[in-house]
């Protein structure tokens, strides 16, 4: 019960399907209704900040919750650090690595999306949706296809954390392989 319908809807089509998947944990029931996710192809680090801002501002606020119930979930150390940096320091933001995650920071948590598995937020925004980084291109030589469905999983997971609110956002000068897993809805 813990996503929106919305979310659910929109992610399901990220969950990769094979005999191995659990089905168990892909047969979801929601009850809850809220607003659609989004996907946000961006151009430029000037439009990313000012998006990204305004969307746990607008965000935490319709949905009448704290700082503390935000999160960003980025495929590396890396951009987590960055993303950081770009944020509007009243949203009180900090990186958190896996050994240090504190659920009571009263601010934006930063993690990478490896450190958020088994974690959920009213509102996530999730980084990196562009090629090279999300699925990231050093995969195992002759290994393609799984690496690539590995990627496609954390991507999900990512995804899944997002109770109320999701965002994704993409480079729009280098668009992930995985964009085509999002509807136009």
């Amino acid at each position: 019960y813990r996503t929106t319908t919305e979310v659910w809807e929109a992610i399901s089509n990220i969950a990769p399907q094979s005999e191995t998947t659990d089905r168990e944990t892909l047969d979801v029931e929601t009850v809850y209704r809220g607003p659609s996710p989004i996907l946000a192809m961006y151009s430029g680090e000037e439009k990313l900040e000012k998006r990204i801002n305004s969307f746990f501002y607008d965000s935490l606020k319709q949905e009448r919750v704290a700082l503390s119930a935000g999160a960003i979930l980025c495929p590396t150390n890396k951009d987590c650090v960055n993303v950081t940096k770009i944020l509007d320091p009243r949203l009180n933001a900090v990186f958190m690595n896996s050994q240090n995650i504190d659920l009571e920071y009263p601010g934006i948590k930063v993690m990478t999306m490896y450190a958020a598995k088994g974690l959920q937020f009213p509102v996530v925004a999730i980084m990196g949706l562009e090629r090279g980084k999300i699925p990231r291109d050093n995969g195992p030589a002759g290994q393609l296809e799984e690496h690539q469905m590995k990627e496609r999983r954390l991507l999900f997971v990512a995804c899944s954390r997002a109770m109320r609110r999701l965002i994704v956002f993409g480079l729009r000068q280098n668009p992930s392989s995985f964009l085509n897993l999002f509807s136009d809805d």
